[in-house]
């Protein structure tokens, strides 16, 4: 399980992920994977529109979790997700 995380505010982490998201597959193989984007308390900063984050997560097949850590804002819904991946998938092996 793995989580890929850009901050809103923060152009040159948004333009990373894909290739982040490649090295994560290279190195652990087809782990489940979550885009987060941080720092959603910063909206007014934003160098990344909403349009091109689902864009992205559409391409890279990557379910999109807005986050922030300051607030606590969908910080644990994101381990909520992992978690339940990592039994779904335990479970169909069985």
């Amino acid at each position: 399980m793995g989580i890929i995380v850009f901050a809103l505010d923060n152009r040159v982490s948004f333009e990373a992920v894909t290739s982040w998201k490649s090295k994560v597959q290279k190195e652990c193989g087809d782990i489940p994977l979550v885009l987060v984007q941080n720092k959603s308390d910063l909206k007014d900063l934003a160098q990344v529109a909403d349009p091109d984050v689902e864009d992205l997560c559409k391409r890279l097949g990557l379910p999109l979790f807005r986050s922030s850590v300051k607030l606590g804002t969908n910080v644990s819904e994101v381990f909520d997700y992992l978690t339940a991946q990592y039994f779904k998938k335990d479970k169909s092996k069985s």
